[in-house]
């Protein structure tokens, strides 16, 4: 059985993840980071990059269907997708 993650985007709303349903505007929580022991730069980071994990997931697939030369994928598009999965991660 294949394991099936709620499709993106998701949004960091100070340390809960959330998944925004866009035809329904359904607000669902995917999962919560909190501060453990004064650490909340850290915290803050992770949950950057957990709310940017489907992003990140799709520039890899593409990357390896590209390299793979499985599919038609222009190279810009792909840097493209990759370099936004890269900012929403690392962004403040």
């Amino acid at each position: 059985m294949k394991e099936e993650h709620t499709k993106g985007p998701w949004y960091n709303n100070g340390g809960q993840i959330e998944h925004i349903d866009p035809e329904t505007s359904y607000t669902q929580v995917i999962g919560a980071v909190g501060v453990v022991n004064d650490q909340s730069m850290t915290d803050t980071a992770n949950a950057r990059l957990i709310a940017a994990a489907p992003d990140l997931l799709e520039a890899c697939q593409s990357i390896a269907a590209l390299a793979n030369g499985q599919g038609r994928l222009n190279l810009v598009m792909v840097a493209g997708q990759a370099k936004r999965a890269i900012s929403e991660a690392t962004k403040e």
